[in-house]
C-alpha cells in the first residue's frame, strides 16, 4: 500500500498537472547537498549523505520533531496567563518545516528509495515554496 498521486494532493494541495520540477543532479554532490538542507530545510543537525549523495529523510524528520518538542516544552513551562496562543515561529521557520515536510513526502512516498533516503535533487523544486504548487 502506498500514496496515490490523488491522496498526495488532497495532503499537500499540490497537483500533477504543472510544469516539470527543476530537478537538478548538481544536488547530489555532498557539499551543496549539506548548503541546501541547512538552508532550505533547516536541518543544522549532522547530516549524512551515501556516496550517490543522498540524504537520510529520517535525519530531516527526527530534526523537526525535536524542535517541535523542544519549543512545545518550552512554551508549557511558561505562565498560563506569560503564554501566547501557540509556540511562535518565524516565517522562515514555517517555510522550512513545510519544505522539510514536502522533502519527506515526497521522497518517503513517491520516489520511493530504499535505506530511508531521499534525493537532494528534489530540493531545487523547494527553493521557492510559492512556486511548488505549479510544478508537475
Amino acid at each position: 500500500m502506498t500514496l496515490t498521486p490523488a491522496d498526495f494532493t488532497v495532503i499537500t494541495g499540490l497537483g500533477f498537472d504543472g510544469e516539470a520540477a527543476p530537478l537538478d543532479s548538481r544536488y547530489q554532490t555532498a557539499a551543496l547537498g549539506v548548503e541546501l538542507v541547512g538552508t532550505l530545510l533547516g536541518v543544522t543537525t549532522r547530516t549524512r549523505f551515501t556516496a550517490q549523495g543522498y540524504v537520510s529523510y529520517e535525519v530531516v524528520y527526527k530534526f523537526w520533531a525535536e524542535c517541535i518538542r523542544t519549543r512545545l516544552a518550552a512554551w508549557r513551562e511558561l505562565p498560563v496567563d506569560a503564554r501566547p496562543a501557540a509556540p511562535a515561529y518565524t516565517r522562515e521557520e514555517r517555510d522550512q518545516a513545510a519544505g522539510s515536510f514536502i522533502f519527506y513526502i515526497i521522497s518517503s512516498q513517491l520516489l520511493c528509495t530504499s535505506q530511508n533516503k531521499g534525493d537532494p535533487a528534489v530540493l531545487a523544486c523547494l527553493q521557492d515554496l510559492s512556486l511548488i504548487s505549479t510544478y508537475d
